[in-house]
């Protein structure tokens, strides 16, 4: 039996790190072989399935909603409450934050919630509208901020992340 190739491989609903385990799951979701999207020479470099399922990999790409098969890293390349504020997004209404704002977490040493700023409209059912600021830790005594605009449902919640206040507020206009 040759050897798996390794690399990352999508199929409906999976992303495996071997072509062989891409061949199993592709049966279960019924993806056809052909229809399998196949990156060669690359590795996962965090994997998270605490909400949202999410994996970052060494050629910089972000993959969301796939369930995760294969061997995960060791050790993430992401601190831990980045990795932790990035599954609270993916888990939620709003899906992974857009590509500007990954591409700044993943230089992240770290990210605390700051203040809450009040929203006029009271929406919401389980968790009232709010924005929550963060900072964000990007090393060598730099930080920068960055806004999410949150409001639970009872059927999920929305976590929009921004890096104005201004763009955050536009949720609840």
């Amino acid at each position: 039996m040759a050897k798996s190739k390794h690399g990352r491989f999508l199929t409906r609903w999976y992303i495996a790190t071997t072509e062989d385990e891409a061949e199993r799951m592709a049966a279960l979701d019924h993806t056809p072989l052909d229809e399998i999207k196949k990156t060669y020479k690359v590795k996962p470099l965090c994997v998270s399935v605490k909400f949202g399922n999410w994996s970052y990999w060494s050629d910089g790409i972000w993959i969301d909603g796939h369930t995760f098969v294969g061997e995960k890293p060791t050790n993430c390349v992401i601190a831990k409450s980045v990795c932790d504020f990035i599954s609270n997004a993916a888990g939620s209404d709003s899906g992974i934050p857009s590509k500007r704002i990954l591409n700044i977490l993943v230089k992240a040493k770290g990210i605390t919630e700051g203040i809450e700023h009040p929203v006029a409209k009271g929406r919401g059912s389980y968790a009232r509208a709010r924005i929550e600021e963060y900072d964000v830790d990007m090393g060598e005594k730099k930080q920068i901020k960055l806004f999410v605009a949150t409001v639970g449902y009872s059927e999920g919640y929305l976590f929009e992340v921004e890096r104005t206040l201004e763009d955050a507020m536009r949720y609840f206009r």
